[in-house]
């Protein structure tokens, strides 16, 4: 459950980057030193002892303060207290123009102004970005409120990460039309333009930052290679740091989670690319109006991928990937390369929305179009739609159907459904059965004492578990509650499930427990009557998928130690329970 402390509120203990520390003086950056500190992919809901609170849009309310439900836990409460209203900041928000590459120096070797409205600080940062170069200066606007800094200089670098981070967040809130929360115990996200020397960047939960690396090309480039540079790059891990906020359990052994976080990273890629206009216009010049052809919105990272592997992209969602390539073992089923089916799967989408549009009017209109409208059905199809916990490729494939269905009326039915089946992942017999499923949606109504408190939801979901069709032996934990669009309220709950793992060590065997998690998504329509229900439950096969998973990562910590004592550990285990405790993840490029 994604929890923030509460002003005034007693003796919280202090969370941090989604775990809970022991000691409230202990730094984020400082986690692999010290002994006693536990580390969670999810805080434990029965360790809180105070308020908390629950992320929430409040129903019509469109201004920009994070809007949350206070849930007092006391005993001499027990109500949620709502805001009717939040006061908009007295700060202004300025059009600040920003100087930007809109793909990388290889690809497009120009830099181009384009502008976001906010109140920044040098850096630069706002309340939730926050640039970091501890060798550079920091870069500002200038009295015009432009931020124009040489390509070359660290500068760039700086501002380029900001405006395309910020892009990138601003896509996601305006088509879900709530602001969003990291997964991390901090209001800004910290993004290191120039971080260290290495052919990568990543997103890191654990001390909710995005490292942009550096290094030497490998092939023809004479120059160095700034990650910070390449707007798919710097899309990319932004949109992992959007998704893991939204989705905390996706980090989970034994799912396909880490391969739709690559798949969704990308396709944010190609959403960024398709909201710029000269882009689009010069897809439409280089493919001669054949979206079939290579172009830089399907490439992806092709200044990385040069100076790599020699190749002109890292990955290109212009493919024929089915998911049978990787169940026989043809393509690798590593998870970026994986995930090279759900960029196929998406760009498939792309090309059929184009298609649909250019029938009635020209093709960069018929792009406009499908961009728009792929934004909203996506971001709601990840956000909203798909369940909270261990989930697969079929899970994405059914929101999205979902999405599709409650949001655009079916448009898309016919195209979504041919993509999917020729991808290999839905069947025919699985979508009809999930088309009479959602015929089917149980009658159940939400009614304000529901919403009561986080143990109400918990109850009215748990006591209604064979209406649901949820497994009876199951405990559901909510994770988050918030309203939506169209006057909708949505609850995301979990249910652990504990997997005995051996852990080998030097005086012998011992068993550890670790936890996958069900999960349920359950909507509700402005009458507070349910009309969408997702649940995702783990198999025997995933079971076993997670304690392969769990096994080959405590082996790998093994030799880790056997040849560096100084390596920093990949899991913690805790005494009190002997729980194996798995450090928060860091998602590499």
């Amino acid at each position: 459950m994604r929890v923030l402390p509460f002003e005034n509120s007693g003796n919280l203990k202090h969370y941090v980057a989604g775990g809970i520390y022991k000691n409230t003086d202990i730094q984020a950056s400082n986690l692999s030193n010290k002994p006693d500190l536990i580390s969670f992919m999810a805080i434990p809901l029965e360790a809180i002892k105070s308020k908390y609170f629950i992320p929430v849009w409040p129903e019509g309310l469109k201004v920009n303060p994070e809007p949350r439900i206070t849930l007092n836990n006391s005993n001499n409460s027990n109500k949620v207290s709502v805001p009717l209203a939040f006061n908009k900041k007295n700060d202004t928000d300025y059009d600040i123009k920003y100087s930007v590459c809109p793909q990388d120096f290889w690809v497009t070797p120009r830099t181009e102004i384009h502008s976001l409205k906010g109140n920044i600080k040098p850096g630069p940062e706002n309340d939730r970005i926050k640039v970091i170069d501890k060798r550079s200066r920091v870069a500002s606007p200038d009295s015009s409120l432009k931020m124009v800094y040489d390509k070359d200089s660290p500068q760039f670098d700086r501002v380029n990460t900001f405006y395309f981070v910020n892009k990138t967040l601003d896509m996601y809130e305006k088509a879900l039309g709530r602001k969003l929360s990291w997964s991390f115990d901090d209001k800004q996200l910290k993004i290191y333009s120039r971080a260290k020397r290495k052919r990568n960047a990543k997103y890191n939960r654990l001390d909710g930052s995005i490292q942009f690396c550096y290094f030497k090309k490998l092939f023809s480039m004479k120059e160095p290679v700034y990650t910070s540079r390449i707007a798919d790059i710097v899309t990319h891990e932004a949109a992992h740091a959007i998704l893991d906020g939204l989705k905390p359990y996706y980090h989970n052994w034994g799912s396909h989670s880490s391969i739709i976080h690559e798949g969704f990273s990308d396709c944010s890629s190609m959403l960024v690319a398709l909201w710029n206009d000269n882009l689009v216009d010069e897809v439409i010049k280089e493919t001669g109006g054949d979206l079939r052809k290579d172009n830089l919105i399907a490439s992806l990272a092709e200044q990385f991928g040069k100076a790599t592997t020699g190749k002109p992209y890292l990955r290109n969602a212009n493919n024929n990937y089915n998911m049978m390539d990787f169940r026989i073992g043809k393509q690798s089923s590593e998870h970026h390369s994986f995930a090279s089916l759900f960029d196929g799967m998406f760009y498939d989408l792309v090309v059929g929305m184009a298609q649909q549009y250019s029938n009635s009017m020209p093709l960069r209109e018929a792009l406009f179009k499908t961009r728009e409208d792929l934004t909203g059905l996506f971001a709601r199809a990840m956000a909203d739609y798909a369940p909270p916990g261990n989930v697969f490729f079929h899970d994405i494939a059914k929101a999205i159907l979902a999405a599709d269905e409650y949001d655009f009326n079916g448009k898309y039915n016919t195209l979504i459904k041919n993509v999917l089946i020729n991808r290999g992942l839905l069947n025919n017999q699985q979508i009809y059965d999930w088309e009479s499923e959602q015929y089917k949606t149980p009658s159940l109504t939400i009614s304000k004492d529901n919403l009561l408190s986080k143990k109400a939801i918990e109850n009215l979901i748990n006591n209604n578990k064979q209406l649901l069709g949820l497994p009876e032996n199951n405990t559901y934990e909510l994770e988050s509650a918030y309203s939506a669009k169209y006057n909708q309220l949505f609850l995301q709950l979990v249910a652990p499930k504990k997997l005995l793992v051996m852990v080998p060590g030097n005086m012998g065997h011992t068993y550890q427990q670790v936890k996958v998690y069900d999960g349920v998504t359950l909507g509700f329509d402005s009458n507070k009557n349910l009309f969408y229900k997702a649940v995702n439950n783990t198999d025997e096969k995933e079971v076993e998928d997670a304690i392969k998973n769990v096994e080959m990562a405590l082996s790998q910590q093994e030799m880790l130690f056997a040849n560096n004592k100084h390596a920093e550990p990949l899991v913690y285990k805790e005494s009190a329970n002997s729980n194996v405790l798995v450090k928060s993840p860091i998602i590499n490029l």
